[in-house]
């Protein structure tokens, strides 16, 4: 009895053991995943001191699919592997919300510049590809120099 107990806790402890090291790993292989975007657009400034990049992100394949959109506003000196730090996030959607599902605008004035520090982003519920569940926004760029404005259609 003794050994078939020890047997039971040993199984316990072995999917315990994968289960949390499963769950990191994923949780890395996600993050990896998402730093790099499939598709990046961008759209300077009329001054051209800053750019909002509109960035698409899709795959996962047939059982865990991904897709959505970022807005990001950086300065023009931002090395391109930092445009998409989470620090430059003041949008993040579904596919289709603010950007096309192939990875750029549907309609370049989607996301457009009003004037040298105003970004106007429209936000297109009825295109999302899977019903907008979250949209996050940020009305300020983290420069602190950049005003955004979001339409809703």
């Amino acid at each position: 009895m003794i050994t078939l107990r020890r047997s039971f806790i040993l199984a316990l402890a072995i999917i315990g053991f994968f289960g949390i090291f499963g769950a990191i790993g994923l949780r890395i292989a996600k993050e990896k995943l998402y730093s790099s975007p499939n598709a990046l657009i961008f759209i300077d400034s009329p001054d051209g001191a800053f750019r909002a990049a509109v960035a698409s992100y899709v795959g996962g394949g047939g059982f865990s699919p991904y897709c959505f959109n970022r807005l990001f506003v950086v300065d023009r000196q931002t090395p391109a592997g930092r445009v998409a730090d989470e620090d430059n996030l003041v949008a993040e959607g579904e596919c289709g919300s603010f950007g096309s599902i192939e990875g750029g605008l549907s309609d370049p004035s989607d996301v457009s510049w009003r004037e040298a520090r105003t970004l106007i982003a429209k936000i297109f519920l009825h295109r999302a590809t899977t019903g907008l569940e979250t949209f996050r926004i940020r009305r300020i760029a983290a420069t602190g120099h950049i005003r955004v404005e979001f339409e809703v259609r």
